[in-house]
């Protein structure tokens, strides 16, 4: 694989330094990891950063159990199962320069929200079943509403009412309302729309709106909500009609926090990218998470803490 992609290179002759490049890095797992982060840290044309992340993909590969590779030659499915992977990495290298040309500054959660991390949640607003990498972005959504004693919640995008329950747990006198197409309307979700709030304790505090949010009329709530989340259709047209709309909603001081700011959601990154350009935003670190505070710049604000993270100790 390493000889292929050299040679790959060498038939342009600018590349042959890079091909040579990509045979020494393969040689050493730990040389691997040192030049991937120097490079990282001087912002080296990508194609060379491409290079040490595809060969230390190669060295996991070789350190697969020798049946499993053998399994996959005979197969057929060793190029298309490297090849998947190298194009995810890819993708979130582009995701990340995605995210360095925009206005958007990372943070921990903790440094965003200080006392984040002593806030008491029911463990099932996590979905274990989640096909998202990070499923505890929803304790995330919940635990920040709840420290910034949140009383009128919105949410673009019901589904089965998990997150729409989590926020109605964060206070008796809280009042959440979401908006989800109609069940006839939608026919992958329809039948889990609000399954969750049924049965949910706190069914109560919640009330469900069916609507296209293309159409829903806004003014019965203008500049009322302590706290907007969106997480529905997640085109570029659409996550633009929720944002536009979640700012309508929004009182002064309020926030609002998008889901799905990820690799798998161009039309969600895309927007906020250019909306970051308009509105400075956080990310919380880790997540896929972006988050707008009224009032607050992210150029300009001081996190709230300086505590280390171990995660970063190279």
């Amino acid at each position: 694989m390493i000889s292929t992609l050299s040679r790959l290179d060498n038939k342009k002759s600018g590349f042959i330094l890079v091909g040579q490049f990509a045979e020494v890095l393969a040689s050493s797992g730990d040389l691997v990891n040192r030049m991937e982060r120097i490079l990282t840290a001087m912002r080296t044309p990508s194609l060379l950063l491409a290079h040490a992340v595809a060969s230390k993909c190669m060295l996991l590969l070789d350190r697969h159990p020798r049946a499993r590779l053998e399994e996959l030659y005979e197969q057929g499915n060793f190029e298309a199962e490297f090849g998947a992977l190298f194009n995810r990495l890819l993708l979130e290298l582009g995701f990340k320069k995605t995210l360095e040309a925009s206005n958007i500054r990372e943070l921990y959660a903790e440094e965003i929200f200080e006392g984040i991390g002593t806030v008491s949640l029911p463990l099932n607003i996590s979905n274990e079943a989640s096909h998202h990498d990070n499923h505890m972005d929803m304790m995330f959504v919940v635990a920040a509403a709840k420290l910034r004693s949140a009383k009128r919640i919105f949410e673009f995008g019901t589904y089965t009412g998990r997150t729409t329950c989590g926020l109605a747990s964060i206070a008796d006198d809280v009042k959440v309302f979401t908006l989800n197409l109609p069940p006839a309307d939608d026919p992958r979700y329809g039948p889990y729309i609000g399954t969750l709030i049924k049965t949910s304790p706190y069914r109560d505090r919640v009330e469900q709106l069916f609507s296209d949010s293309r159409t829903f009329d806004t003014s019965a709530f203008a500049s009322s909500m302590d706290y907007v989340f969106v997480d529905a259709d997640h085109s570029y047209e659409g996550v633009k009609n929720d944002t536009l709309k979640a700012f309508e909603m929004l009182k002064p001081g309020g926030m609002v926090i998008w889901h799905d700011y990820a690799p798998k959601s161009p039309g969600v990154f895309g927007y906020l990218q250019e909306l970051s350009h308009e509105r400075p935003l956080f990310r919380i670190r880790n997540t896929c998470l972006v988050l707008y505070i009224d009032g607050v710049n992210p150029n300009d604000f001081t996190p709230k803490t300086n505590a280390g993270f171990l995660e970063d100790v190279s």
